[in-house]
């Protein structure tokens, strides 16, 4: 049939009308099963990370994790506070002290000896903004678009038995890609010889299954955002759920329409 004369049927006769819109619901939901199809990819081939606590070894690095499947690095971690003074304001913020090779396994961060660095994303710049804004400071930054750079001086909380620091300077680096959560967040490399209160554990995948944490349960950890792998797993099942859906009613749509066509426009043209 030329298209010509399906646009003139289509026109005249209602049951042209009925079989293509059966073919358009079609065709809408199988877009809809690749879209949530691409996304549950991207859900469960995302990389992730969580602070795994309890464990039985803070020696660091992947020393008792070569068992654990698609563990793409591990590192001890600190959870820290600072001020930081810009302009003669003070605010306070929290950071997290990881190892170098964390740093860049993860983060794509070369973290360099020398000037002490603090390295931010967009989510915590924005709050260090608003921060100094409330007190009427406005920052002023240098660099490049991709890692912009804030000069500011910073005071670390003391640990347990240990004096209170004097300010010192440190170079605030913003960058903009290469986080694996979009939450506010705060690094700085590893310093000192002391033990840290967790692990921090980056996943190259973002499906944990039963297996993996009953072999970090092996390793002696307990992942502390267990809810968090519990909610991702129910989101991950109900787009499994979704694109089963929509390409049944897509399947069951195509049938009808092939066999509306057979029986109510082919036997009368």
């Amino acid at each position: 049939m030329k298209i010509r004369e399906f646009r003139r049927l289509r026109k005249q006769n209602d049951a042209v009308k009925i079989w293509f819109a059966m073919v358009c619901v079609g065709v809408i939901c199988f877009g809809r099963a690749c879209y949530y199809g691409v996304k549950m990819y991207r859900e469960i081939h995302s990389p992730v990370e969580y602070q795994i606590v309890n464990t039985k070894t803070n020696a660091g690095g992947k020393q008792g994790w070569d068992g654990v499947s698609d563990v793409l690095a591990v590192s001890d971690g600190r959870t820290g506070e600072i001020n930081l003074r810009y302009r003669g304001v003070e605010v306070s913020s929290s950071f997290q002290e990881l190892s170098r090779e964390y740093l860049q396994k993860v983060y794509g961060i070369t973290d360099q000896d020398g000037e002490k660095c603090f390295y931010l994303n967009e989510a915590a710049y924005k709050e260090l903004q608003d921060a100094f804004m409330e007190q009427d400071v406005s920052l002023k930054s240098t660099g490049e678009s991709e890692n912009i750079i804030l000069e500011m001086q910073y005071q670390q909380a003391p640990q347990e038995e240990e004096k209170v620091t004097e300010y010192r300077t440190a170079k605030m680096v913003i960058k903009k890609d290469g986080w694996i959560s979009d939450t506010p967040q705060i690094v700085t490399a590893w310093q000192g010889a002391q033990s840290g209160e967790y692990q921090m554990v980056a996943f190259s995948k973002g499906d944990l299954t039963s297996a993996q944490r009953e072999q970090i349960a092996k390793v002696g950890g307990m992942i502390e955002q267990e809810n968090d792998v519990v909610q991702r797993e129910y989101e991950v099942k109900e787009l499994v759920l979704q694109v089963k859906y929509e390409l049944i009613v897509a399947l069951l749509t195509w049938i009808m329409a092939m066999t509306f066509w057979h029986y109510c426009i082919a036997c009368r043209i």
